[in-house]
């Protein structure tokens, strides 16, 4: 119908009103069942169900129902909807259907099935933990500074919630005693770990922000027992490592970017705030006693182009845990890049998450096409000559199927040098305009002739001015295949770019070498090397 008649508004009205005595009914009766049993493990949830209250809520159509939780105060029910399924016959029929009629009888749409399922206590009480913490201690960032959508945010910052992830026995040997707390060496007692990860907009990097609170915490000096505190705050080591953020705890502000123990105090039950008690601490025992559990979604754009392992499909794991995934493309294919929760990653790969929350990973695929990079001039070198003598360096290496011996670049030094290098420049263009590097990989075939010495041989780009390379030891024997690979450009820390490519000088430095006069020339020798460029269309 284009617009409502008044008819139908009156129904719609009167439906709800229905649909809320049956809610209500459906909260007694559970109620009633708790009071009703004296089992142990009812009892555990007394005081939890006392306080549940359940709210129909109608989004959009009539057909479609949800409820929303609410305990002491708090909506426990994002995400965790739970939805009323009602079909309907077309017809009408007067509610309610038998007697005794506890209201007037009213004509309504017929309905054929209803269905309603509630959550289990378990979820029930781990939803409230969730949403208790969540309220209390949260990260906060300058607006738009993340890339993940924040829970909550404002004209200047963004604001995302921390989870309880685990909880987990501790004793901590304290460390760095903020002045007149010298005596206070160990910390002991439950806390639950709380967690979120986000990611800065200026690059591609997960920081994972975790912290410990203690309730009742424990403090220990060399006479035993000082005392115990209502709440200890611990900015945890891992935490210390990420870039600066601000922690509001209580509503007072801490900074991430140190190891802090920070003690809670309440005056007449009402907490004051914190005090930094230590600057450092050591885990000593750590028994996890309970986790939360995440829901990982993983994905792919195109199950032609590859898949995943593990396979594409929803998994549950402990919030404490790690999961990584590796990516299976098929021939002609390669990962473009990876989405978590809707924020682009880099192409790898793998991929880890760290399940702190339920996750959507997907893995995108696409054409990829390679080209390979052979030496085309010379762009320096120290203490190499060719052979066959007269050759261009660069000629003696850039073959497309190794030659072994009859060609190669070999070192030529003083007595007091144990070093040689170099590197070369390669042809323009050889990526089209509209696709883009997916990563760049070194290759060089070596052979040390010294059973005496291990040389190192660096596998590098010179970007600038300076070297950014891998090292890998090269014992004698004979040739070997030794390879490097660049996933971004090591300079600027993002994606390889056709430019990039065009100027890109890569090549060898070799040291160590034998200093003695039996091996003053002539103890390594390079026989190939080039580049191996991958490229597909940009998105």
């Amino acid at each position: 119908m284009s617009e409502e008649t008044p008819v139908y508004t009156e129904t719609v009205q009167m439906l709800k009103s229905f649909r809320q005595r049956i809610l209500s009914d459906l909260v007694s009766a559970r109620v009633n069942a708790r009071i009703d049993a004296s089992h142990d493990t009812m009892q555990k949830y007394s005081q939890l169900l006392d306080r549940i209250s359940i709210v129909p809520y109608i989004f959009g159509r009539i057909r479609e129902h949800a409820l929303a939780l609410r305990i002491k105060g708090y909506d426990i029910g994002t995400g965790e909807m739970r939805k009323i399924t009602a079909q309907y016959t077309g017809g009408l029929a007067n509610y309610p259907l038998k007697p005794p009629l506890s209201v007037p009888s009213r004509n309504l749409p017929q309905v054929d099935v209803f269905r309603f399922t509630p959550p289990t206590l378990a979820t029930i009480s781990e939803k409230t933990s969730e949403e208790l913490w969540g309220n209390y201690f949260i990260l906060q960032t300058n607006r738009g500074s993340h890339k993940e959508t924040p829970d909550v945010q404002n004209v200047f910052f963004d604001y995302y919630k921390l989870r309880p992830v685990g909880r987990a026995y501790l004793e901590l040997t304290l460390s760095d005693q903020v002045a007149g707390f010298e005596s206070y060496t160990s910390l002991k007692g439950e806390a639950t770990v709380l967690a979120r990860s986000v990611t800065p907009q200026t690059d591609s990097v997960v920081h994972d922000y975790v912290f410990y609170v203690f309730l009742d915490g424990d403090f220990f000096g060399s006479s035993g027992k000082i005392e115990s505190v209502p709440c200890v705050f611990i900015v945890t080591s891992e935490t210390a490592t990420n870039p600066k953020l601000t922690v509001m705890a209580g509503g007072k502000r801490i900074f991430t970017d140190t190891v802090g123990v920070y003690a809670g105090w309440v005056t007449n039950g009402q907490f004051v705030g914190w005090t930094k008690i230590a600057g450092g601490y050591t885990e000593d025992i750590k028994d996890v006693t309970w986790t939360s559990m995440s829901k990982l979604t993983i994905d792919v754009n195109d199950p032609v182009m590859g898949t995943t392992d593990p396979a594409p499909d929803v998994y549950d794991y402990k919030a404490l845990e790690e999961v990584t995934v590796t990516a299976i493309p098929n021939a002609g294919y390669a990962v473009q890049y990876w989405e978590l929760d809707g924020v682009t990653y880099p192409a790898s790969d793998t991929f880890t998450v760290k399940m702190y929350s339920d996750h959507v990973l997907k893995c995108i695929f696409g054409e990829t096409f390679i080209v390979y990079l052979r030496p085309s001039s010379i762009d320096s070198y120290v203490n190499v000559v060719a052979y066959p003598s007269g050759t261009e360096l660069y000629d003696c290496v850039n073959e497309e199927y190794a030659d072994g011996d009859a060609s190669y670049i070999y070192d030529n030094r003083p007595f007091w040098v144990d070093y040689c290098n170099m590197y070369f420049r390669f042809p323009l263009d050889v990526i089209p305009s509209g696709y883009k590097p997916d990563y760049v990989e070194l290759y060089a075939i070596v052979r040390n002739l010294n059973p005496l010495a291990t040389v190192t041989v660096r596998l590098g780009v010179k970007i600038d001015g300076t070297d950014y390379y891998g090292e890998y030891p090269l014992t004698a024997g004979d040739y070997k295949s030794l390879s490097h690979r660049f996933n971004i450009n090591p300079a600027t820390g993002v994606g390889w770019t056709r430019d990039e490519i065009n100027n890109l000088i890569a090549g060898l430095h070799i040291s160590g070498m034998w200093s003695g006069l039996a091996y003053l020339t002539d103890q390594v020798r390079i026989t190939q090397f080039y580049v191996k460029v991958p490229y597909s269309p940009e998105t």
